[in-house]
């Protein structure tokens, strides 16, 4: 089976991007099933921070931040049919991801976690093909920027399709930290990715549990 895992890194994220880049693809690497044919790429504006054997596409001149996100659905950027795997730079990954790879639906988000109508687009999956009309018609409109709620607010508005939720599909697989975490003073049994949202990212959190995991060598995968 073949998936593009993506992620999108710009303007040195957290001023740590190098960093963010390769603890999130080391985590992906080691929790990802040995017969999935994995594709690493990033969409960045500085290739030279990212890991061995992941592939960078150039970020667009004019695009600020979370909008660089859209460039995942501009046509041909995957080969049609192929799946993509999107996670933001802030997730933690715990745990085999067998289940999210098995996804074969045609969108999945996840769900606002202090907002039940709302969706939040930390974590996605797709075909792709299949929604290239949220860049086509973002770029036909003069590719906007002005929404503070960002990219998330663009493709709920515009994906066409009722999104299937993760917390729903694969109950305490995707945790947030705020909601999830924080409130319990633990990982819940059987989390897989942790999501952060605002503030702190991971390397602020000064939580043991998260300390534990964001400091542990690359090498043991996080």
């Amino acid at each position: 089976m073949k998936l593009t895992f993506a992620t999108v890194s710009t303007g040195n994220y957290a001023g740590r991007g190098k960093e963010y880049t390769a603890k999130l693809f080391a985590g992906v690497r080691a929790n990802m099933p040995r017969w999935v044919d994995l594709r690493c790429v990033c969409f960045t504006d500085d290739p030279s921070t990212l890991p061995e054997g992941v592939e960078a596409i150039p970020v667009l001149p004019g695009i600020s931040g979370w909008w660089n996100k859209l460039l995942m659905f501009r046509p041909g950027t995957v080969k049609r049919g192929e799946r993509i795997l999107y996670s933001d730079l802030d997730a933690i990954v715990i745990g085999d991801l067998r289940d999210l790879n098995c996804y074969a639906g045609k969108f999945a988000a996840l769900r606002d976690p202090f907002d039940e109508n709302g969706m939040n687009s930390a974590l996605m999956s797709w075909e792709a093909g299949t929604l290239d009309h949220l860049w086509t018609r973002w770029d036909a409109a003069g590719r906007p920027q002005f929404d503070p709620r960002g990219d998330q607010n663009w493709i709920s508005q515009m994906c066409g399709v009722q999104p299937d939720y993760w917390h729903e599909l694969l109950p305490g697989q995707v945790v947030s930290f705020k909601k999830d975490c924080w409130r319990a003073g633990r990982i819940p049994d059987g989390a897989r990715v942790i999501f952060f949202h605002g503030h702190p990212r991971p390397s602020e959190c000064r939580a043991d549990y998260i300390m534990k995991l964001w400091n542990r060598p690359l090498k043991e995968a996080i």
